[in-house]
């Protein structure tokens, strides 16, 4: 009997096809699901030292948090630059006595604060004849153009020699029998000042004092300037907290005389100087050069800049300096965002509107300024120490969203009129930028309190004892302490745990002050991610394992059934010669175990060489018994159709009949639709196997899109998607492989059932078009209905478990269709072919 079984397949395509498919089968299912397996492993070793960072639990006052940040889970970095306190010192205390509280480290805001700006001197060259206009203009160089900056400009008109300088500022001039040097303020520079416990802070860091040197806890008292005393306050100067500024000089050769100039700047009436000048500048410069002077600024500093006749940097002793004003300081709210209605970004920046103007968010003076009325010097700057930001800050995978230290990266995408702008964006230390800059500088809390009063303190974060990842038991852990905080203190907290990191791209529209910015590329902190991954990890192997032991037992039935059919005249002849229906199933059997064992084998060396090739790291012990479940699933299922065959004595049902409709004839298409009906039986294991394998296939590709959209856009997220990417794309092609299959097995077993019905309309005069057309409108009617289920099946499947279909359903549908229209289209001209090849 075996040497028959081989004899007689040996040059099968069915038999071919068929140990492939099963190759097929027991290599992608095990692989996948070994995969899957893994993966699941690596996501949980990725989460569990990833998924926690430097803090688990956020607090903050009631309101603390806006809706945007409810409904997206998202947080912009550095996010509580902008704040207005909201807890008290008593609370903290409360905090850091709870059991299982490591660490509390506060986040207070105080604001930004001027610096002394210092001034920066300029040589013009004197010239004996001719008349010269000098423009300098000062801007932050944060790597946008000039319009979106404030430039500080100076307009400097030298004139012949015997009739001196004019300039649009008070400004303290030297001259040289050669030149002029004339000094200047520079730009107001902002310091942006956080209150903080330091020891609480090397602790939450896992630092020394080196790194971040110690802070006195209280204030002491200093004579200030005027006699009176002020508090002193004890800075830490972050070194990284500088600002490169941009030196633009402009040469022009004025079209006036000395004597019309000298007669237009002594008549001013109150006009600037481009009015009075506004046909000259808008000449072209007969020279001009910008410099880069890096770190120029550093906070609480004075900055002494020199430039000399030639463009070059010259030590510098300019005759006038401002002066740092702490009677005086602006406070700013949170920026506010929502989901963009542009394709080309994630998220738009809301402005904030008052009754004057627009800014990118709410920012407030308080105090006044010194020189007005009732100005009174708030505290003496003291720095007692400097910290490098970058030696302290957040690692990539890092999730706690909260960088004080260093200056998030940004990128400028594209312009407002959607042009590709390429270049990494520098901090401008402004209240009123849009940039998520770090803190200039680090005070205590007692400087906190003495700014904002009772309730200085924006949020703290808080590290649980006894964890040292992110699982199941830590969350809890974290989950039982945030109850407890908000249990004593009344105040809101979020789990920090178990975020990620990810990039989004921003639109910075135009405000008051500023034209449109266009898209930029941020970093931001999603909330969650942790939990989306294991769920969806759990979700996504119990799914697919299921819906491939489904295809596999469908397969079975399929494909045992389509034997019957298809070698119908060989079990009649077998019987002819004496083979009773016993032996004759018992063939059928050892057929497919013949099968089993060359797939098995044939699978084995593949699964070794994708494990080898493709690093999927496949789990043998686990890969081995999904296989042997596999194949006594497929022995049984053959077991149990041969035995129901073997009850019927081999013989074929009245499916093999065409329903014979009464009365008058009707169409082709009606005709196929009766024998559709009329075979229901067995085209509903047909139905079945197209339902779950396209079904699983398309399931599988929008659950791979989703998982990129969702989580995979997230640094951790990357990590998980890339261990099972090469999972889920083998259950792709496998399921796809097995729709391919049935349709083209399907085909033939139709014109097998119909060999004799096909020769009688033959002789009646049907030509092989007519009968082509005929039995294909049956397989298009079968697989219409399949391909409804299909969708229906895929698509539903994932909208349990998803809002949202990460492309659209048409395209979805137009992509299905277009698959299986030409797989129909190959079956037509294998149809046609074998109603054409003669019966043997």
């Amino acid at each position: 009997m075996l040497r028959y079984i081989i004899n007689s397949n040996k040059r099968s395509s069915t038999f071919l096809i068929s140990c492939f498919l099963i190759l097929l089968l027991l290599s992608s299912i095990p692989a996948a699901i070994s995969s899957l397996t893994t993966t699941q492993y690596i996501a949980e070793e990725s989460i569990y030292k990833y998924g926690r960072g430097s803090y688990d639990i956020l607090v903050r006052s009631a309101g603390g948090k806006t809706d945007f940040e409810k409904h997206e889970k998202l947080v912009e970095e550095n996010y509580l630059t902008g704040g207005n306190g909201g807890i008290s010192l008593a609370q903290y205390e409360e905090i850091k006595k709870i059991a299982n509280v490591e660490v509390a480290a506060p986040v207070a805001v105080l604001g930004y604060f001027t610096n002394s700006s210092g001034a920066i001197s300029l040589d013009i060259p004197k010239d004996r004849d001719h008349s010269k206009i000098t423009t300098l203009k000062l801007t932050m160089a944060t790597g946008l153009p000039e319009s979106y900056s404030k430039p500080t400009t100076t307009h400097v008109v030298t004139l012949p020699i015997e009739h001196g300088i004019f300039a649009n500022h008070s400004l303290s001039l030297k001259e040289s029998p050669t030149s002029y040097n004339v000094s200047m303020l520079l730009p107001l520079f902002y310091n942006f000042i956080v209150g903080v416990d330091a020891e609480q802070e090397r602790k939450l860091l896992g630092v020394d004092t080196k790194t971040l040197p110690l802070l006195n806890e209280s204030l002491t008292m200093t004579t200030g300037k005027s006699g009176s005393k002020i508090p002193s306050l004890d800075l830490l100067v972050n070194e990284d907290s500088l600002s490169a500024l941009q030196a633009k000089i402009e040469i022009r050769a004025p079209k006036r005389t000395t004597e019309e100039l000298i007669e237009k700047l002594t008549s001013t009436g109150g006009s600037t100087y481009e009015d009075l000048l506004q046909d000259e500048f808008a000449q072209q410069p007969i020279k001009e050069q910008t410099l880069i002077l890096d770190n120029s600024y550093k906070p609480f500093s004075k900055v002494t800049l020199g430039i000399d006749e030639y463009g070059k940097l010259i030590p510098s002793d300019p005759s006038i300096f401002g002066h740092l004003v702490t009677s005086s300081y602006f406070l700013t709210g949170r920026y506010s965002y929502e989901v963009s209605k542009n394709s080309g970004s994630d998220f738009t920046l809301v402005p904030h509107s008052d009754e004057k103007k627009t800014s990118y968010r709410e920012v407030n003076q308080v105090g006044s300024l010194f020189q007005e009325e009732g100005g009174k010097l708030l505290f003496e700057p003291n720095v007692v120490g400097t910290y490098k930001g970058s030696d302290i800050a957040n690692r990539k995978l890092d999730p706690s969203p909260l960088g004080l230290y260093s200056f998030s990266p940004v990128t400028w995408v594209s312009d407002m009129n959607g042009n590709a702008a390429s270049g990494e964006l520098k901090p401008n230390f402004t209240p009123d930028t849009f940039l998520p800059i770090p803190a200039s500088a680090l005070t205590n809390l007692a400087a906190a309190e003495l700014l904002k009063g009772e309730y200085p303190i924006d949020a703290i974060r808080v590290r649980v004892a006894g964890i040292t990842g992110y699982d199941k038991e830590a969350e809890v852990k974290i989950l039982d302490v945030a109850k407890k905080i908000e249990t004593l203190t009344g105040l809101e907290t979020d789990i920090v745990a178990g975020a990620s990191k990810k990039d989004v791209t921003v639109e910075v529209p135009a405000v008051s002050d500023y034209p449109a910015v266009g898209v930029v590329q941020e970093v931001w902190t999603t909330l969650g991610v942790s939990k989306s991954i294991t769920e969806a990890l759990s979700m996504l192997s119990l799914s697919i394992t299921g819906i491939l032991l489904i295809i596999v037992l469908t397969y079975a039935v399929v494909h045992t059934r389509t034997l019957f059919i298809l070698r119908n005249q060989e079990i009649k002849l077998l019987r002819a010669i004496g083979w009773s229906t016993q032996e004759i199933a018992k063939m059928m059997i050892w057929e497919w175990v013949v099968k089993l064992g060359f797939a098995f084998a044939m699978s084995l060396v593949t699964l070794l060489i994708l494990d080898l090739t493709l690093e999927i790291n496949i789990d043998w012990l686990l890969t081995l018994s999904i296989q042997a479940a596999i194949i006594l699933l497929l022995i049984a299922t053959v077991w149990r159709e041969t035995s129901k065959k073997q009850r019927q004595n081999i013989a074929l049902s009245k499916e093999d009949e065409w329903r014979r409709n009464k009365g008058k004839s009707t169409s082709i298409f009606a005709i196929a639709q009766g024998n559709f009906f009329a075979q229901i039986g067995y085209n509903m294991w047909n139905l079945l196997l197209i339902t779950v394998s396209g079904g699983l296939a398309l399931f599988t590709l929008n659950l791979i899109l989703a998982e990129k959209q969702q989580i995979g856009t997230t640094y951790l997220g990357a990590i998980v998607n890339a261990a099972g990417g090469t999972s889920l794309l083998m259950v792709v092609f496998a399921t796809l492989s097995v729709l391919a299959f049935g349709i083209w097995e399907t085909s033939r077993a139709l014109v097998a059932k119909r060999r004799r019905e096909i020769t009688i309309l033959q002789k009646i005069g049907w030509n092989s078009k007519n009968i082509t057309y005929l039995i294909m409108c049956e397989i298009v009617t079968l697989f219409s209905v399949g391909a409804l289920l299909m969708l229906l099946s895929g698509l539903g499947l994932f909208r349990i478990f998803y809002e949202t279909y990460p492309l659209t359903i048409s395209l979805q549908i137009l992509t299905m269709l277009g698959f299986i229209l030409l797989l129909l289209l190959a079956s037509t001209a294998k149809v046609y072919q074998q109603i054409n090849k003669p019966v043997r």
